[in-house]
Order: C-alpha cells, then sequence, then structure tokens
C-alpha cells in the first residue's frame, strides 16, 4: 500500500494494472473530550467521551466534462446518471478504524465526456475540522478490495469542507491518474465550495 502525501499524483495503469472499479473511502473520528476528574466522575463517563462525539461529515463525487460540472454523488443522489459511481450512504457518526463512507467509481462505464472527478467532503451541521481527530482517504481496488493507496488529511483548521482528491482521465499516455489535493474550503455544501473546486479541474 502506498502512503500519499498531500498534491501527489500516481498512475492507475502502473500501480494496478488492468483496473476496472476503484473505491475512495473516507474514515474520520472526533477528538475525544477531556478525562473527567474524580472516581465517579470517569465511572461514569459516557461511550461519548471516550470515542468523541458524533461528526457528520459528507463525501461526494463530482463529475466534470471540459470544465463544467455535469452530474455529482452526494447523500441526496447516490447514483450518477450513468451508473458509473455510486455512494454508500450517509454516516452521521464517523468514528471507528475504517472507512465511514465510500464512492465507488467503475472505469469502464464513465462517459467519454468525463475528463475529471473531483471528490470533496464537508460538514452539513457546520462541525469544523478542528474537532477531527483522525481523517483518511483509502484507494481500494473495487474488485478486489485491495487498499491500494492510503492519503492520511492532517488539514486541521476552522473550516467545513476539504476538496479531497480527484481522479483525472488525459495526459501523454491517455490514463486515469489519482491525486491528492488537501485544499481547505468552507460550506455545508459542495454547491458552496464550487469556487474553490474549478482551479482542481481539467
Amino acid at each position: 500500500m502506498l502512503s500519499l502525501s498531500k498534491n501527489q499524483t500516481i498512475s492507475l495503469a502502473k500501480e494496478a494494472p488492468g483496473l476496472t472499479r476503484v473505491a475512495l473511502g473516507l474514515g474520520w473520528s472526533a477528538r475525544k473530550a477531556a478525562p473527567k476528574k474524580g472516581f465517579f466522575a470517569r465511572l461514569l463517563a459516557s461511550e461519548e467521551d471516550s470515542q468523541g462525539p458524533d461528526i457528520d461529515l459528507d463525501a461526494s463525487c463530482l463529475m466534470f466534462s471540459a470544465g463544467r460540472l455535469v452530474d455529482q454523488v452526494w447523500f441526496h443522489q447516490l447514483r450518477s446518471e450513468d451508473n458509473s459511481v455510486f455512494h454508500t450512504g450517509d454516516d452521521r457518526h464517523g468514528g471507528g478504524n475504517g472507512d465511514n463512507e465510500t464512492i465507488t467509481v467503475n472505469l469502464a462505464k464513465v462517459g467519454h465526456s468525463i475528463d475529471t472527478l473531483i471528490f470533496t467532503v464537508n460538514s452539513f451541521q457546520g462541525d469544523t475540522f478542528d474537532q477531527i481527530e483522525r481523517s483518511h482517504v483509502h484507494l481500494i481496488d473495487g474488485v478486489s478490495n485491495k487498499v491500494l493507496a492510503e492519503y492520511n488529511i492532517a488539514e486541521s483548521g476552522s473550516h467545513t469542507g476539504l476538496i479531497v482528491c480527484s481522479l483525472s482521465w488525459g495526459g501523454a499516455s491517455a490514463e486515469w491518474q489519482f491525486t491528492t489535493i488537501g485544499q481547505l474550503s468552507h460550506g455545508r455544501t459542495f454547491q458552496t465550495m464550487l469556487p474553490d473546486i474549478y482551479p482542481f479541474v481539467n
């Protein structure tokens, strides 16, 4: 498994020859509350105290053609119109060590005019990323479920949105490439993040 850093690009054809389906798994957990003082306070401490409060982050995939947004997959639309991209559904809690939300892309079904897929995450409830203890993105072979690469997101702060990564088609060798982005943004939905997103579209 590759460990990727911000603004790094890899070729899917080179890292996983013959790859036909890829999944992006997003996982996160909130910062734990400070330990309560006193024996009885610790005894009565809630599970939320030990694991951190619920944080509702929403992953989205935006599909672009020649710089124009043509489709989107998010918690209000779990499947793209061409059936090439689908979302496992909204996780309103986070936590744990695995992926909380997953978006799968069938590369063979993506429309020929689509050249860029941008993946974002935002807090619909307005929670900021300085409340997040840990977050990551897994790039997964959608057939074998093997994790190909991991990007640990270190961008903490008062922002409510993040442009996470992209899948883009093109280049001299005409292939799919995966790029980590990690650009801070603000907005409860991807729509309000669009001005920050467009600079990363082919």
